[in-house]
């Protein structure tokens, strides 16, 4: 019988086939039992099932001396009263001089002709202190009435802010 040449892919493709299977089983074989499938890794090492109790105590036997040492005090730098204290002391720097015109009272005018102003006692300012809050809130769109109320007018959100100044 004559051997017919045919195709090189289709006369070794049993060949290919075990040899694609036999390379597929050689990686399952090593992957899965050679070489320990079960291991870790911790703190960039491989680490055996039995091996990371003893690394994860010796790290928590780090850890419970650091959170048994006394607390260390830390400075507060971010401190901003002497600035806060500048800006209360001109706080109309930044307004063009324009004449202010003020009402006159009946208390403030003596016969003369001379304006007399009571001006209040402030006094020295100390222990400053301001705070800032940022919220959002429901804005309605239309105008509130009694028929419209909160609970069916249809509302958008809008960024509140709120700062308060406090001073003894």
């Amino acid at each position: 019988m004559i051997k017919k040449s045919g195709n090189f892919l289709e006369d070794h493709v049993g060949k290919i086939v075990f040899a694609v299977i036999g390379i597929v089983s050689s990686w399952l074989l090593w992957a899965f039992v050679l070489s320990s499938p079960y291991s870790v890794e911790y703190r960039n090492q491989k680490c055996a099932p039995s091996e990371i109790d003893t690394e994860v105590r010796q790290l928590a036997s780090v850890l419970a001396g650091k959170l048994g040492r006394a607390p260390e005090p830390r400075l507060y730098t971010n401190d901003k009263t002497a600035e806060f204290s500048a800006l209360c002391e001109c706080s109309l720097k930044d307004v063009p001089d324009c004449p202010v015109i003020l009402p006159i009272s009946i208390d403030s005018v003596q016969k003369d002709g001379a304006r007399k102003y009571r001006l209040p006692d402030i006094g020295v300012v100390t222990d400053v202190s301001a705070g800032h809050v940022r919220s959002v809130a429901h804005i309605p769109t239309e105008i509130l009435g009694d028929e419209v109320t909160y609970s069916n007018v249809p509302t958008e959100l809008s960024d509140i802010d709120f700062v308060t100044v406090q001073a003894a």
